[in-house]
């Protein structure tokens, strides 16, 4: 069962974002599947805004790198495994 995660939407209206592990993920999109930047976060035990830090400014763990979408975040579920695992090079 999934950890809830109590976040601010963009309007400043408190929204629940459920919190998946890793293996959550897995199970919802595949290892070789994507992640919203939401999910990611809550995966790896890190505030969105961390990842969208990292992304800005390309200084993520591991050079892991997100995918734009439509000019939104989506990450990489196999590059947030290696990373859980410290085996990203």
């Amino acid at each position: 069962m999934s950890a809830i995660n109590h976040q601010k939407d963009q309007e400043g209206k408190e929204a629940i974002v459920p919190v998946a592990s890793i293996n959550e993920l897995i199970e919802r999109y595949g290892v070789d599947g994507i992640a919203p930047t939401n999910e990611a976060a809550g995966s790896i035990n890190r505030s969105p805004q961390t990842l969208r830090k990292w992304s800005c400014l390309d200084c993520a763990p591991n050079g892991i790198r997100p995918i734009r979408i439509n000019g939104r975040l989506a990450w990489r579920i196999a590059d947030l495994q290696k990373l859980l695992d410290g085996s990203v090079a």
